[in-house]
């Protein structure tokens, strides 16, 4: 990750967590658009995770709906290495979905097996909670 682009990522993470929200939300966009300039693919795809949460969490289901997609674009050809990412950026397409009245059991399922893959309990937990039952088989190579 480029130096700028990380200060602008490290930033935008202080306000967020002191609660400082739209200077948090400023500070990631501002990430957004530096990564972009230096085609820092990487810092762009982090940051476009945590503006799709903060949009959906904002009631800007839309907005976070084109960020996580972008996301989980940018991440899909790094495959094992950004598997958590990946995960986590179909976990926020999927709420963003939701909110949106577009539920997708596919997309839950994909992160259903990523989180389950990578043994994070509560990331299958969530899915769990969001898939009919039928999609719930316990081993990782169950199918959605």
């Amino acid at each position: 990750m480029s130096e700028p682009v990380q200060t602008l990522l490290n930033a935008a993470y202080e306000a967020r967590a002191a609660g400082q929200r739209a200077q948090g939300r400023q500070a990631y966009g501002d990430a957004l658009s530096a990564a972009r300039q230096v085609d820092d693919v990487r810092a762009l795809a982090h940051a476009l995770r945590h503006v799709s949460d903060m949009d959906r969490e904002d009631g800007r289901s839309i907005d976070a709906l084109e960020a996580a997609r972008e996301a989980v674009a940018l991440y899909r050809p790094w495959g094992e290495a950004a598997a958590l990412e990946l995960a986590n950026a179909l976990r926020l397409q999927a709420l963003a979905q939701d909110d949106l009245g577009q539920p997708s059991e596919a997309i839950w399922g994909e992160a259903r097996l990523l989180f389950l893959s990578l043994k994070v309990e509560a990331g299958v937990s969530e899915c769990d909670q969001r898939l009919p039952e039928r999609h719930r088989a316990s081993g990782p190579g169950s199918a959605p």
